[in-house]
Parts: structure tokens; C-alpha cells; sequence
């Protein structure tokens, strides 16, 4: 999914491959967030969510043309743990496909505390080139709370989740009063 023109009140939103191949319509589920380090009442001390672009990024990561550092973001002050982190493509300068990929700066490592790199990913694609594009993130506390009345539940899953024909099962750290409307998931590591 990448997101383009945004404005004050909207976005433009476009579901992609690298194969071009998709058709038809789909459902999205998202997040929108003032840029910033914030807290907010979770029904105790609070939930740290870090907020931000990244402009112009040029690296690129994929099977095929190795590995490239990426642009750093650091969280300055670091989290007291590692955060979830959740990203994605802000524009559309080229027209060609491309994803986010997160990691600590290393080809099979995963963000930390301090900081996370990003970069452009293209997945299997052989052909390396793109035009730099801008990457939204928000960083966030694991954390489970209300807000609001509303429950919330933020949590970086660990190396449990795999490759394969059969699912992961990733359970919720309380119970909600029925299945939730938006479930948003960050594949946050490149060792797998």
C-alpha cells in the first residue's frame, strides 16, 4: 500500500505489487497521527508514540541488490524497550513499486531502543533503480490500555512469527468484547 498528496483532512491510497498484478478493490485499514513524541493515557503512567517522516529516502533493500543501511531514525530519548513500529510509503515520485523495510542497520537485525533504519524495499524485483521516496513512521510503546474507553493493545511480537504455509497465532495481551476493527501489522526485522 502506498499513500500519496496528503493534505490536512485526506490522503490518496493505491494496494500495489511489484508485478502490477493486483485488480479489483480492497479494504484498508489505517492510522493518521500529528508528527511529534507524544504520550497518551493508556488507564496508567501513559504510552510513548514517536511520529515522523522520512524525506527523500534512497536506499534500497531487496533480495536481489543485497543490503543497504538505510536512513537512520533515532529515538531520541530512547525507549525504555524495544518499540513496535509501524511505517509505509508517503509519496509517489516513481512509478515503480515499492514497500518500507525497518531493521537496526544490519541485514538480519531488528529495530531497537535507540533507533531503527528505513529504507525502500522492492522485494524480488530485479530491477534495483527508484526514485527516492518519503517514509511515514510511528514508533510505539508496548503497551496495553484504554484510551477513552477504547482498549488498545501494542506489542512487538518477537521472533515467533514464520514463513510458511501455516499461520502464526498471535495472541492479544487482554480480551476486547468482540473481534477489533483495525488490526495494523509491521514485519519490523529481515532475518526471517
Amino acid at each position: 500500500v502506498q499513500v500519496r498528496n496528503k493534505t490536512s483532512n485526506s490522503f490518496e491510497i493505491k494496494a500495489d505489487n511489484y508485478t502490477k498484478s493486483l485488480s479489483g478493490v480492497t479494504d484498508v485499514d489505517y492510522i493518521v497521527m500529528e508528527a511529534g513524541d507524544w504520550v497518551i493515557i493508556d488507564g496508567g503512567s501513559g504510552t510513548r508514540i514517536v511520529a515522523g517522516t522520512v524525506a527523500d529516502v534512497s536506499s534500497v533493500e531487496g533480495s536481489i541488490p543485497g543490503y543497504d543501511d538505510g536512513a537512520l531514525v533515532d529515538f531520541d530519548p530512547d525507549f525504555g524497550s524495544v518499540p513496535g513500529a509501524l511505517t509505509t510509503v508517503s509519496t509517489a515520485n516513481g512509478s515503480k513499486w515499492v514497500a518500507t523495510v525497518i531493521d537496526d542497520g544490519t541485514a538480519a537485525g531488528e529495530i531497537t531502543a535507540a533507533s531503527m533504519y528505513v529504507a525502500l524495499g522492492i522485494g524480488l524485483d530485479t530491477d534495483t533503480v527508484r526514485v527516492p521516496e518519503n517514509i511515514d513512521y510511528i514508533a510505539f510503546e508496548e503497551s496495553v490500555g484504554t484510551n477513552n474507553g477504547v482498549l488498545f493493545d501494542a506489542f512487538n511480537t518477537g521472533n515467533v512469527v514464520t514463513e510458511s504455509e501455516t499461520e502464526s497465532t498471535i495472541s492479544f495481551n487482554q480480551t476486547f468484547s468482540s473481534a477489533p476493527g483495525v488490526i495494523v501489522v509491521q514485519n519490523n526485522g529481515t532475518n526471517g
